[in-house]
């Protein structure tokens, strides 16, 4: 039997991860990137291990690496660190093996293989384990992967970006006069009335739906597989220990017990998203979410492409509430893309030239994949990493969430009924669309 653990010594101290995990992202990896049929379980996957960044990697066409996948499973301060090392090989001899591949240029390169243990272990895991690691695996694949140099984060992603055209036949005119309000009100009947077409991985999935309705039916996380339905089934337990976080987080810290349920839970939304963190302390839980449920910044809340995931799930439950702070919405890059891409548009229609006089705050996140990074006529602030973006971002969803539910439209309920529109519905619209 393979150890339970593989070692990244390269990652930090100490630092190792589940060997199903691996596997499995070894598994989704072969299945996105080989370019052809090809077989996981014989496939030697080039180590491909140089000494640059992440970035450098992809742009070389080194997705199908192990170095790649080893960076995706480091800690984001260590994925711009060469992992493939022969130092990595000889500490994890037991689930990878040493040997040889041709790449398409026909050059023959360092490459490694599943031990037959690892292949044997992966066989024996329960289909339902093995199906939520394939899972946990395709959402690391396809989220935004942050990778640090020096403290400062940069946002990639594994796939191929193709650019969305401009302009955007389907945009309607826009007027110098209109107020926020009525930019928010053209925003969500151009979304109502304009065809959208799922997409994974670069390819039509489905045919195309019109509405916010079919729009919000046609969601999925983090593969097609994942509807809405089973969505909001997978994140039930969770955004019910969220309420229950921030009920008993009051205006002192959690007991130790609760300290470490938040910890746990934290770590929890970061494997959903895939966007893994290094381990958080419970006071950085803690801070995290006061500075959501007060719609106010605490001194030790991290803000990135996780904690805007935590953020949103503390809050969820003030949906329910008549007045107060906002829900907040998980700003990412999708999300981010869809509003400021379509706002851009509207704006420079109607000849407003500053995004910040109207929408102040409201900032991009510039991931890649799919149709992003997108070109941006006007000059938009980042708001990646910025407590100050997320508050922003958070009131105007929030401030589409009340235009649809002003307008008489009603969001479809994982049971088959009908409720109001909220924060997290109006969110999956957009992250769909800022695919």
């Amino acid at each position: 039997m393979p150890p339970a653990h593989i070692r990244l010594p390269h990652a930090g101290r100490d630092h190792t991860v589940a060997t199903p995990l691996f596997v499995a992202v070894w598994r989704v990896i072969v299945d996105a990137f080989a370019g052809g049929p090809a077989d996981w379980r014989t496939l030697a996957l080039p180590r491909h291990h140089r000494r640059c960044t992440l970035a450098q990697q992809l742009s070389a066409d080194r997705a199908l690496s192990l170095d790649v996948l080893l960076r995706l499973l480091a800690p984001p301060s260590y994925r711009n660190t060469m992992q493939a090392t022969g130092q990595f090989m000889a500490a994890n001899g037991d689930v990878v093996q040493d040997d040889e591949t041709r790449t398409a240029s026909g050059r023959t390169v360092k490459a490694a293989r599943l031990s037959s243990a690892a292949l044997a272990a992966w066989d024996e895991l329960p289909e339902q384990e093995r199906e939520r690691q394939l899972l946990v695996a395709c959402a690391l694949i396809d989220a935004d992967v942050e990778a640090e140099t020096d403290g400062r984060a940069e946002l990639l992603g594994l796939e191929i970006t193709e650019p969305a055209p401009r302009p955007l036949a389907t945009a309607p005119a826009s007027s110098p006069s209109q107020t926020r309000a009525d930019f928010v009100r053209v925003l969500v009947e151009w979304i109502e009335r304009e065809p959208f077409q799922p997409r994974y991985r670069r390819k039509s999935f489905g045919p195309p739906v019109v509405g916010w309705g079919s729009r919000l039916a046609a969601y999925f996380w983090p593969t097609p597989a994942v509807g809405f339905a089973q969505t909001a089934r997978t994140l039930a337990p969770l955004l019910a220990e969220a309420k229950r976080l921030a009920d008993a987080l009051g205006d002192d810290d959690w007991s130790e017990a609760d300290g470490r349920g938040a910890v746990a839970f934290a770590q929890a939304v970061f494997s959903w998203g895939g966007v893994p963190q290094p381990k958080p302390a419970p006071a950085t839980v803690a801070a995290v979410f006061r500075s959501a449920l007060t719609g106010r910044e605490h001194a030790g809340a991290p803000m990135n492409s996780g904690w805007t995931k935590v953020a949103a799930f503390a809050t969820a439950h003030l949906e329910s509430e008549a007045e107060g702070v906002v829900p907040q919405v998980i700003w990412d890059s999708r999300v981010a893309t869809a509003v400021t891409f379509r706002l851009d548009e509207l704006l420079h229609r109607a000849e407003r030239r500053d995004p910040r006089v109207l929408f102040p705050g409201v900032g991009t996140v510039s991931g890649r994949g799919g149709t992003r990074p997108r070109s941006l006529l006007l000059r938009w602030p980042s708001g990646y990493g910025r407590w100050d973006a997320q508050f922003a971002g958070s009131e105007l969803v929030a401030s589409v969430r009340d235009r649809l539910n002003e307008s008489g439209s009603v969001m479809a309920e994982p049971d088959g009924g009908t409720a109001p529109w909220s924060v997290r519905g109006v969110e999956m619209v957009l992250f769909m669309d800022g695919y």
